[in-house]
């Protein structure tokens, strides 16, 4: 079963916390941070370690909404 990418523009801080490495404060880290452009902002923002970025990267998306 291939699991839906999170978007980190969206997601709720629960689905944030269930990732590997983000805890309460990454995950309110996130949510204070959005929007983002690609999800390498996570690391290169400073939002998140780049160790925990390259657990996370390949679940997360970031989509954006629609003009």
């Amino acid at each position: 079963v291939k699991q839906e990418l999170l978007d980190i523009n969206s997601c709720t801080r629960e689905q944030l916390v269930a990732l590997a490495g983000i805890g309460d404060a990454y995950a309110d880290k996130i949510i204070a941070g959005r929007p983002y452009r690609v999800k390498t902002e996570l690391a290169t923002r400073k939002i998140v370690p780049e160790s925990v970025y390259k657990k996370i990267s390949s679940e997360i998306v970031a989509k954006h909404a629609a003009k």
